[in-house]
Formats: C-alpha cells, sequence, structure tokens
C-alpha cells in the first residue's frame, strides 16, 4: 500500500473504502473533466477531503471511516545512537515487539522518510514517522450550530457528546474538525 497525503486538512492517510471512493470520484471527474474544462482551482478542491467521505452515521452516531494516521518527531537526545527497533519496543510499549518488527519491515515506521531495517541506527536530527491505523470512537449526530459569526469570532452551540478539538483518539470527530470538514471554517482554535 502506497501512503501519502491524501488532503490539506491533516497529516492523516485514509485508506481502504475511502481510496474506493476517490477513485471512483476520479473516474466520474474524468468524464466531467471530458465535458467541460478546468482549473487549477478545481483540481485543489478535488484534493480536499469531502464530509461524505469520512463521515457516515450507523446506529444512530457519527462514525469516522478508518484511516492511517501520522505521527512524526525528530529524533530525541536518547534516542540517538539506538535501533529504531529498539526505540519503538523499549520507549512504546501499547504494542508488541513483533507489532515493531512488522511495522518497520512493512514501512509503517520510516526514518527520514524511506524504509529502513529494524536494525537501522537513529541519529541526530533524524525525523521518525509512524503511521497507525486508527478507529476513533463515534460521537451523537447533533449538528453544531453556528449561533454568531463576526470581528473574527464564532459563537456555536457544541453537542455534548464531541470534543472541542483533536486529541487522545479524536481527530475529526472533533469540533473543530467538524467545522473545518463540513462547514467550511479553517484556522479555527478554541
Amino acid at each position: 500500500m502506497v501512503w501519502k497525503k491524501k488532503h490539506k486538512l491533516s497529516e492523516s492517510c485514509v485508506a481502504g473504502t475511502l481510496d474506493n471512493r476517490n477513485k471512483r470520484r476520479k473516474e466520474n471527474d474524468d468524464d466531467d473533466a471530458s465535458n467541460s474544462s478546468s482549473s487549477s482551482s478545481d483540481d485543489e478542491a478535488k484534493n480536499e477531503l469531502r464530509a461524505d467521505d469520512i463521515y457516515y452515521v450507523k446506529d444512530g452516531l457519527q462514525q469516522i471511516h478508518p484511516y492511517y494516521h501520522k505521527y512524526a518527531t525528530h529524533a530525541k537526545g536518547r534516542w540517538v545512537g539506538r535501533s529504531i527497533f529498539e526505540i519503538f519496543s523499549q520507549e512504546f510499549r501499547d504494542r508488541s515487539t513483533d507489532y515493531y518488527e512488522a511495522a518497520i519491515r512493512q514501512g509503517l515506521i520510516e526514518l527520514n522518510g524511506a524504509t529502513v531495517d529494524p536494525s537501522a541506527i537513529v541519529r541526530n536530527g533524524d525525523l521518525v514517522t509512524h503511521y497507525i491505523h486508527r478507529h476513533e470512537p463515534p460521537v451523537g449526530t447533533e449538528p453544531i450550530r453556528v449561533v454568531e459569526e463576526r470581528d473574527g469570532l464564532l459563537v456555536i452551540d457544541k453537542p455534548p457528546s464531541v470534543p472541542v478539538h483533536p486529541s487522545g483518539r479524536y481527530n475529526y470527530n472533533s469540533v473543530i474538525r467538524i467545522l473545518e470538514i463540513k462547514h467550511g471554517y479553517t484556522g479555527l482554535f478554541p
């Protein structure tokens, strides 16, 4: 599987169902393009994630299609001179050593954007990246209601089950991301 940035809203990479939807959309867009000319702004819009690509309702709850999320950081001082496998297996204990070895070999854990062997040594300034498959918890389907918008302020009526900003297990099912994706607001912060 090829990992790449799919849209501008985050460093998340959506796979599986969404890849198939994007492929069908591209085929439809190609058909439309043969009937009309397109501009560079049209191309940019195609790269942006659409709400119906990521959100769906099941059993009365707003769900998110599973996706791969990119965690990236520069090497910490205590990591320098250690193997990438040693770092992950000793410092990130939420997964088994078998998982980390397989993830490194499959390219889910990279050094400086490249797939490496588990014995690769981390150097000062290296970029360590880990793509992890995420399943976000669902939230209620109550809409976020905009109460007022003026002078650079946005006042909303937030549903109780939705966290305000991405954190923990929530990324797309947060007020900030929902307002970005479903309502087109950018540059928001609580």
